[in-house]
């Protein structure tokens, strides 16, 4: 199913929680909304839902618009934050809990959620108490009780939020491959940029109601459209320059680069295009952080600004003065 948001906005008293977004989601594709707490991804999600009514704008799924529609008439499945999973119920009566709501029979829910519970692998858990289970197996469930329904369009809101590390990897490789498997439609809000970018084949950025980009993680990654997307998505570097005659004049230091226009500009580049040992640039090394097969390291450069990129180990250490280069077919330089 294909989604379009048409200029859709939300007030909560002065505030604009949603400001004349429009957006289109592809029928079978994992979108992601990211940005900071309060810029209006849940609200927006909500609103998809019918959880919300828009003050201005359209919801329209396929052909048709939903905004007067009610939520249980919309064909959404919902996963949450706060998994709620019904305690005085079986996993296997959990999952089947929205068909039986529809009214369909015993034993065709039943048999609907065992297979739903044999495709999410915890068929095994069929006549568990919720209470009992794990994190991973909670989340699993509440997948399963959302797909049961079979859906026009899967939301999830914050669904890995409390889970460990290793588990939220493994649960974000599973859904992944679950969701191209089923073909779905599913929208996904996550502050968390790393799981937007490993779930999500592209992604909004949002920002005070408003998106600052939609594209893949990788054009959101390496051609980031202004310094709040470069900064929110990963680490970036963000300094001021001069272009001008095939250089980009840092003040202490300059680096071959064409730019199409001269002028004051503002370069962006990632702690990893950043090479330790040669270069115009030079910095001095503030602090260090061992990451395995990286060092995060942090510099002062000579105009007294700051500047992050990785070392291999014991390369340089803290205290230390040491020649940067920039990789300048990855940067970004935005006028």
């Amino acid at each position: 199913m294909n989604i379009q948001l048409e200029e859709l906005t939300k007030r909560y008293g002065e505030t604009e929680a949603v400001d004349s977004v429009s957006l289109t989601i592809h029928e079978g594709e994992t979108f992601g909304l990211i940005g900071p707490s309060g810029c209006g991804k849940s609200t927006m999600l909500r609103m998809i839902a019918g959880f919300e009514t828009p003050d201005h704008g359209d919801v329209i799924f396929d052909d048709s618009s939903v905004v007067d529609i009610p939520p249980q008439v919309r064909d959404v499945g919902l996963v949450f934050q706060s998994i709620a999973l019904f305690n005085n119920m079986s996993v296997i009566e959990n999952v089947a809990f929205g068909p039986r709501m529809r009214g369909v029979e015993t034993e065709q829910r039943r048999g609907d959620a065992q297979d739903i519970l044999e495709l999410l692998d915890i068929s095994e858990l069929a006549d568990r108490d919720p209470q009992n289970l794990s994190g991973g197996q909670k989340q699993r469930v509440a997948l399963g009780r959302a797909l049961a329904i079979e859906p026009r369009v899967l939301l999830l809101d914050e669904p890995m939020t409390g889970l460990d590390a290793t588990l939220k990897r493994r649960l974000q490789t599973e859904m992944v491959a679950l969701f191209d498997e089923l073909d779905m439609t599913a929208i996904h809000v996550t502050h968390d940029q790393e799981e937007a970018m490993v779930m999500c084949d592209r992604i909004a950025v949002l920002n005070d109601g408003q998106i600052e980009q939609v594209g893949t993680p990788t054009e959101l990654y390496e051609s980031p459209a202004n310094e709040f997307v470069a900064d929110f998505l990963g680490t970036s570097n963000i300094l001021d320059a001069t272009a001008r005659n095939g250089i980009l004049d840092f003040g202490f230091a300059e680096v071959p680069f064409e730019c199409a226009e001269c002028g004051d500009v503002a370069v962006i580049v990632r702690p990893e295009h950043i090479s330790p040992g040669s270069g115009s640039l030079r910095a001095k090394i503030t602090n260090q952080f061992y990451l395995g097969e990286k060092v995060r390291t942090f510099g002062l450069l000579p105009d007294g600004g700051k500047i992050i990129f990785d070392v291999d180990r014991f390369v340089a250490q803290p205290g230390d003065e040491i020649s940067l280069s920039m990789d300048t077919d990855r940067i970004r330089v935005i006028g």
